[in-house]
């Protein structure tokens, strides 16, 4: 018997019926009848033998359609009974029927080991899709969920500067300076190589590729600096001299001035016309993100690097003909600590890569060559 009031859907094949009947339906012994009210929350998770494997892939959270619901998710250490003292925290998850809204609270609550990323796969159910104890092959949706209690950290509202002395951060956040690699060649693990280090590992660059580069501010000087370290050869491209000049001499192979009209023929000629194997768009414009798509091989690998707007494709010419694979790169997965800490220590081109000199004192003179665009990596010395 389904109960009156709402509507029902077979776990195993998502067809739907309403409430308010008996109905009878076939039980075989490896299938048990199983019913899910419209309006539920249900997260389906891999397979594991223990609770220390933890979760290393999306969750899948089923969402049945025709009536609101939701969801509260429980997390725990998984290894005590610290939860018994407070040590948990909850997620509240709201689906809106009307509106087909799926909502995620601020989590509450705190253990020891808590992640702070997860990825959940949203899938609405319906016949065949989103069913049984296999995953969906097609999600319809997917939230990247973040979470740090930043407050509860530190007792300030927001995150503060880092043009200071001391700054409080999340010591699983902080990785050891190998010895013999100085506090400032170290800070280069930051911005100045780590954005387009982040790129090469997921792109995979080797030596036998050649790597475009579009843009040679700090960040697309530490791409050089990278791609030379992996053997690749460069393709360098920017519209400032000062960088055009500090490009040539980080040992770019070929540099383009972004403004010549045979900008995208230069690198194509440069490369027996197949174009770069992988491209990365470090200056944040338009103008770079389509030279970088031009000048890229098919089935290459390109990433957006420089923060950027709406920027225009043609799915079929840029994409589908072509089959490149395309990715967006904020930094690096903590894990590659070690290896950007060996480009640091090993690169003969990592120190050139900084340019100027400055106390904090100072700092208003750093930002006014920052804007002429007229150095590579500018270090602010906290205690000068």
């Amino acid at each position: 018997y389904l109960s009156s009031g709402f509507e029902w859907y077979d776990f195993w094949t998502g067809e739907m019926w309403e409430g308010g009947q008996t109905i009878t339906v076939k039980a075989p012994l490896e299938i048990m009848p199983l019913f899910v009210r419209a309006g539920s929350i249900i997260p389906m998770g891999p397979l594991t033998q223990h609770t220390g494997e933890g979760l290393n892939e999306p969750l899948e959270l089923r969402v049945y359609p025709g009536s609101n619901g939701s969801f509260a998710f429980y997390e725990d250490e998984g290894d005590s009974y610290n939860y018994e003292k407070g040590a948990f925290a909850i997620t509240n998850i709201a689906w809106d029927d009307d509106a087909k809204e799926i909502t995620f609270e601020k989590k509450t609550g705190v253990f020891e080991g808590q992640a702070t990323y997860m990825r959940f796969n949203i899938v609405l159910v319906s016949k065949e899709h989103g069913v049984g104890l296999d995953k969906a092959l097609s999600p319809d949706k997917f939230v990247d969920y973040y979470w740090y209690d930043y407050k509860g950290f530190t007792g300030l509202d927001t995150d503060g500067n880092t043009h200071v002395q001391y700054l409080i951060k999340q010591d699983w956040l902080l990785a050891p300076i190998p010895d013999g690699v100085s506090f400032e060649m170290g800070a280069l693990a930051c911005c100045g190589l780590g954005p387009t280090f982040g790129a090469m590992e997921r792109l995979n660059a080797s030596a036998f590729d050649t790597v475009l580069i579009t843009g040679a501010g700090p960040v697309g000087l530490g791409g050089i600096v990278n791609a030379k370290y992996r053997g690749a050869r460069v393709i360098s491209l920017d519209l400032v001299p000062y960088r055009i000049k500090k490009a040539r001499e980080l040992g770019a192979d070929l540099v383009v001035d972004a403004a010549a009209e045979d900008a995208t023929a230069q690198i194509l000629a440069f490369t027996q016309g197949r174009g770069a194997d992988i491209a990365l768009e470090t200056s944040g414009t338009n103008g770079g993100a389509r030279i970088c798509m031009d000048g890229l091989k098919r089935h290459g690998g390109m990433a957006f690097i420089g923060e950027n707007g709406e920027f225009p494709v043609h799915v079929s010419n840029d994409f589908i003909r072509k089959g490149i694979t395309v990715i967006g790169q904020w930094h690096y997965n903590l894990n590659g600590i070690p290896k950007i800490m060996q480009v640091i220590k090993n690169s003969p081109l990592a120190e050139k890569l900084i340019t100027h000199r400055f106390p904090m004192s100072r700092i208003n003179e750093a930002l006014e060559i920052s804007s002429r665009h007229e150095c590579g990596k500018i270090m602010i010395d906290p205690w000068a």
